[in-house]
């Protein structure tokens, strides 16, 4: 008897223990696909033009919401840190070229889709993640057409 009821015991340990691990590691991303968005360097020249010509002392714009060459806001900071935090560093620092970049490419692979297209991530640069929804493609078509000159 006493041995029924510790296999038995040992059994329903194991299974929770396996149901633990394995909820985890979907909840940690395991069980997803990785996506795929390159944000080229060729791009990324483009929008700098586009956002202060590329100037490294350009004046925050957006009423003093938008720093650095890229132009970048805060919240658009935040949201690329938090889904990689390896970048480090506090937001005054996306004055730098090189670490806006790495801003700007985790922002991406955070909102962008898979495979994005050059359009698609500059629509999401200058609008943020609901840039491609239908009720606000239209509000970047202008700025689409500037990047794209650059190009």
């Amino acid at each position: 008897m006493r041995l029924t009821q510790s296999v038995s015991r040992n059994v329903g340990f194991n299974l929770l223990v396996f149901l633990l691990v394995l909820l985890v590691s979907f909840g940690l991303g395991a069980g997803k696909k990785k996506k795929h968005v390159v944000v080229s360097d060729r791009l990324l020249a483009a929008i700098c033009q586009v956002e202060s010509g590329c100037n490294p002392d350009v004046k925050d714009g957006d009423n003093g919401k938008a720093k650095g060459m890229y132009q970048i806001w805060e919240s658009f900071h935040t949201d690329a840190l938090e889904f990689d935090p390896s970048i480090g560093g506090c937001y005054e620092d996306v004055k730098d070229k090189e670490y806006a970049e790495k801003v700007i490419r985790a922002y991406m692979q955070r909102y962008a889709p898979n495979n994005a297209t050059d359009e698609q991530i500059a629509r999401i640069h200058n609008s943020g993640p609901r840039a491609l929804t239908k009720k606000r493609i239209r509000l970047t078509d202008e700025y689409w057409a500037k990047v794209k000159q650059h190009l």
